[in-house]
Parts: C-alpha cells; sequence; structure tokens
C-alpha cells in the first residue's frame, strides 16, 4: 500500500489550448487543488486562477502517493512543460524536491526541509571541505589550480548547480493560431 504524503508542484511552460482537455485528465488521476484542503482542479478556468496567482501553474495535493504527482508528471515530461515538486517528509520518505526542464533525462532530486529549504549531500561537502583545508593548509602537492577545480566540481555536485536548472518560466495556455487564414 502505498504512503500519502503533502506535496505540491509548480509547473512552468506553454500549454497548447488542444492538450488542456487531456492534461485535466492527468490533473484529475492525481487529485490534484487549489490549496491545501482546498477544492479539486477540474476546469481550464481553474488552471488559468491557479497560473495567474502563482505565475507558474501551482497544483496542491493533501494526500500524494508517495508524494509525487504520477500523471501530471509524465504529461508535463511529453509535452515539454517544466516542473519542480515539493513533497513532505513522512515515515521513512525523505522530503525534498523532484525537478526537470525539457532536455533532461531524468528529473533530478535534491534533499530538503519541509519547508523546501534545500539540504546539501553531506558526503559531497565533506569530500569537498577537505580539499579545501588540503589546500589551505598546503598539505596537497602538485597542481594548485587542479585541486581547486576539483573541489568546486565536489561543491557543484552537492548542490546542484552542475546540473544548470533554469528557473521555471510562466504558465501559459498558448492558443494555436491558423496559419492559413489570409
Amino acid at each position: 500500500m502505498a504512503d500519502y504524503m503533502q506535496a505540491f508542484i509548480d509547473i512552468g511552460g506553454k500549454l497548447p489550448t488542444d492538450r488542456v482537455a487531456a492534461f485535466l485528465v492527468a490533473i484529475t488521476a492525481d487529485g490534484c487543488q487549489t490549496d491545501w484542503g482546498g477544492p479539486d482542479v477540474t476546469t481550464r478556468e481553474d488552471i488559468i486562477e491557479q497560473a495567474t496567482e502563482h505565475e507558474q501553474l501551482r497544483l496542491y495535493s493533501d494526500e500524494a502517493s508517495y508524494g509525487s504527482f504520477d500523471s501530471v508528471e509524465a504529461f508535463c515530461r511529453e509535452h515539454a512543460l517544466s516542473y519542480d515538486r515539493h513533497s513532505d517528509a513522512k515515515y521513512e520518505h525523505q522530503a525534498g524536491w523532484m525537478r526537470w526542464r525539457s532536455g533532461m533525462e531524468q528529473p533530478a532530486w535534491f534533499y530538503s526541509d519541509n519547508e523546501g529549504k534545500y539540504y546539501v549531500d553531506m558526503e559531497l561537502a565533506e569530500e569537498a571541505l577537505q580539499l579545501m583545508e588540503g589546500l589551505v593548509g598546503g598539505m596537497v602537492l602538485g597542481d594548485v589550480a587542479a585541486q581547486w577545480k576539483v573541489t568546486i566540481q565536489k561543491l557543484n555536485e552537492a548542490t546542484g548547480r552542475n546540473l544548470r536548472i533554469h528557473n521555471l518560466r510562466p504558465f501559459k495556455i498558448e492558443v494555436e493560431h491558423d496559419d492559413q487564414s489570409n
């Protein structure tokens, strides 16, 4: 049986108007709400209102299965809509952010607390600190520039900066125009 926890997802990008109905099917399948404990998102107008209020489309769930929006996330990846999903910790499940942008093979996971504050992987941070201590203490022999490069790489991995994930763009429903009209 699945564990259910609070989660929200912010979605950015352009959704063609002819895909709204299919998107609503995914939203309904995941039981998305307009706020914590709020009404379900069921109409195009609900989508527009949520996107207007938050710039991106923000959807909530008080009981997301394992903190995920499986149908919505799959729809977003299939239609190149970027997203940031935050799920709370519960039982043995760690709180965190799942971030995906068009062009990524897999979403990226970042640990956080229930308030959304990011945590750094301590093993990577410890490796970087040890390298820095060695450089500062003069204990590392060889190419100092190369050692700093490795240190920076470790810190980039620990913080996710190496992924170069851009901020979400605003969410918009894009009206398609008939190119054959004169």
